[in-house]
């Protein structure tokens, strides 16, 4: 980047760092300029998405009130329908809510991010992109799948932006968590290659093409021929680690409080339209081998109950990945101070097992249960119990 660029972009990013919208401190150079612009753009993109979400909550809130209003004096009679408006217009509203928090939340998450990548991550553009391709190819096919099986189960389309606004907010939990937990596994590669690297080799060449393969994804300065060759456990290194894990921890710490309403409220939803369909479909499958009726009803229902499912194992699969990364970095760490006798090294690999021992991770919902694969277990279990008794009872 020339002085003329250089000159004409100080200004603009002075002011954007001044407002909030650059996670990163100006510094002088072409590449750190580069990488600016770079999370410029990544910001105002975040931004804009969450200007799009609060819209579509907006959009929904207004039209369900003005469905309640008009069609006040039908619904009475029918509470099921005023309740079902009622849980969608505050939905849009805690929808609303955190999308207003999440303008903060998303830039002090990405500055922690920025100090993780700082320190160890290598950034490349085809990361980026897989996540971008696999997360709209995701949301598109759970749209249609959705509001298909809706459609079956005659709900309104009127709803469907509160019901795209949630769906993209389900993503992007998922893409978040997602990052943290890449991160974390690179963190442990990095302390496996490290391992490998310090033991006594029988085979060095191999050792090191194998430390050199769990490398792929760190900064060069973590390949070069002078920790291969050299030695592995230089204090500065196992620190900048250490920084590393901290940045990472409070990432997902931040992640957690912000994410936690959100994740319960929607786990609690997905729950209840877990329960409804399973139970819809088990009367309609019984009512349809009594009077002969087709199968598109058994179908929506069915997809209903999919689409629940997949939702749920989604974010609790996300969620759980993070925890089982965290505790694979404390043993890691463990066996690499097991193998150490440089004593600089080993009172940081000491500092730093003291650290992963003390933050023990957990996406908590509110403090009310942990989210991770148990919790898909035991609400399979309770609808499946449920289903029992009432086919029982209706015996």
């Amino acid at each position: 980047m020339n002085d003329g660029m250089e000159k004409s972009v100080l200004p603009i990013l002075g002011v954007m760092q001044k407002i909030g919208l650059l996670p990163f401190k100006q510094v002088h150079g072409s590449g750190a300029y580069v990488k600016l612009i770079r999370s410029t753009l990544l910001q105002v993109a975040s931004l804009a998405f969450l200007v799009l979400m609060s819209s579509g909550s907006a959009v929904s809130l207004w039209h369900n009130a003005q469905l309640l209003m008009k069609s006040g004096n039908e619904m009475a009679t029918e509470v099921a329908d005023v309740v079902l408006i009622l849980i969608s217009i505050l939905l849009a509203v805690v929808m609303a809510w955190y999308s207003y928090l999440s303008c903060n939340s998303m830039t002090q998450f990405l500055r922690y991010l920025a100090k993780v990548d700082s320190v160890l991550v290598e950034e490349t553009a085809s990361n980026t992109l897989t996540y971008l391709a696999a997360g709209v190819g995701l949301w598109l096919s759970r749209v249609a799948g959705t509001a298909w099986a809706f459609s079956w189960t005659e709900w309104e389309l009127s709803k469907a932006p509160l019901w795209l606004v949630i769906l993209v907010l389900e993503l992007v939990v998922v893409i978040l968590v997602r990052e943290v937990s890449r991160r974390y596994k690179l963190l442990n590669d990095t302390l496996v290659a490290l391992k490998k690297l310090n033991k006594k080799k029988k085979h060095p060449k191999i050792e090191q093409l194998d430390a050199l393969q769990l490398l792929k994804g760190v900064k060069p300065a973590w390949t070069t021929e002078q920790m291969v060759s050299g030695s592995p456990l230089d204090p500065l290194r196992i620190e900048g680690i250490r920084e590393a894990h901290a940045y990472l921890a409070d990432a997902y710490q931040h992640l957690n409080s912000h994410l936690a309403l959100f994740v319960l409220l929607q786990l609690a939803f997905l729950f209840l339209t877990l329960l409804n369909s399973s139970v819809q479909f088990l009367q309609v499958c019984i009512s349809s081998k009594s009077v002969g009726t087709g199968v598109s009803p058994c179908l929506g229902h069915a997809l209903l109950v999919l689409d629940s499912l997949v939702r749920m194992t989604l974010v609790t699969v996300a969620c759980d990945a993070v925890k089982e990364e965290a505790d694979n970095t404390a043993e890691a760490a463990a066996r690499l101070l097991r193998g150490t006798v440089d004593q600089d090294a080993l009172r940081e690999l000491q500092v730093l097992g003291s650290q992963v021992r003390a933050r023990k991770l957990g996406f908590w919902a509110c403090g009310l249960f942990t989210v991770d694969r148990p919790l898909l277990f035991s609400i399979c279990g309770a609808v499946t119990s449920y289903l029992f008794i009432l086919s029982q009872l209706n015996k």
